[in-house]
């Protein structure tokens, strides 16, 4: 039986990379001016030239019959069966709408999993359940085992700018501005599906310190990790933290890539999040 795994655009992998594995993307959508499709028709490059340029853009999960596009054009084209993985569901509707198109037009078919993560560790896990596919596990092993990893991702964020907090309306403009004086960089966790405050540090240069110190703090050095670390235009940022993190931490393999726009319209420039799941 061929199956066929499916991600969403919030995974944040590479072209590339979807390639190697033989995995799907479905775009979520951002609107700048014009409903264009996430990493399909602006790159995350395209929207990192012009970030600031814009409001805060919505974004909207995949409809239904883009999600019945993706479907069929897999079932079409030799897959027996397909599983995606989503965005978290507390981060957004995605993974709603997923199972919405799935037991509307493939029930038997399409399985959906909510990955519980977003960007590096949705991302992650859609690799993994790759790999497991590719071993030769059945469809239902595959999704327990992604459903049992998923709690065991580890994943820190940081922010270089408040900018496009204060647009979205999390703190206020004199937050931002106080902020901006101390250089002050807000940090994230990934947490039961959602993006938890993990407190503020001086400097970009600190804030890499103190992500590479807390994932290091939540793994155990007797067990290998993949590692997966997405950027907000910052490539020489995330470089350092994967250096710094094989250090101490043992990597069996590792990526790097770009935040997508809808992604990286949450967080800004220079973002970067780190996830790493074990082996």
């Amino acid at each position: 039986m061929k199956v066929k795994v499916i991600v969403d655009s919030c995974g944040d992998i590479s072209d590339d990379i979807l390639k190697k594995y033989d995995i799907g993307m479905v775009p979520l959508n951002i609107e700048l001016g014009e409903i264009l499709r996430d990493r399909v028709d602006i790159s995350p490059q395209e929207y990192y030239a012009k970030i600031y340029e814009y409001n805060l853009p919505n974004t909207s999960a995949p409809n239904l019959a883009q999600w019945k596009e993706h479907f069929e054009e897999h079932l079409n084209n030799g897959y027996d069966k397909i599983i995606v993985s989503t965005l978290s569901s507390k981060l957004s509707n995605t993974y709603q709408q997923a199972c919405v198109a799935a037991k509307k037009f493939h029930p038997n078919e399409v399985k959906i999993i909510d990955s519980l993560n977003a960007s590096a560790g949705e991302g992650l896990l859609a690799i993994r359940l790759s790999e497991l596919l590719q071993e030769g596990r059945e469809v239902d092993e595959s999704i327990k085992i992604i459903e049992n990893l998923r709690s065991k991702v580890v994943q820190i964020g940081y922010m270089d700018s408040l900018k496009m907090l204060v647009k979205s309306g999390r703190i206020s403009k004199a937050s931002e501005f106080f902020a901006s004086l101390g250089r002050m960089k807000p940090m994230i966790i990934t947490e039961e599906g959602e993006n938890k405050p993990l407190g503020k540090v001086i400097s970009l240069k600190n804030a890499r310190k103190k992500a590479v110190e807390e994932i290091i703090e939540r793994t155990d050095k007797n067990q290998s990790y993949s590692l997966f670390i997405t950027h907000a235009e910052g490539i020489e940022e995330a470089e350092k933290l994967r250096t710094e993190i094989k250090k101490s931490v043992k990597i069996s393999k590792s990526f790097i890539g770009y935040m997508g726009p809808v992604v990286g319209s949450r967080v800004g420039l220079n973002a970067q999040l780190i996830a790493v799941i074990p082996d």
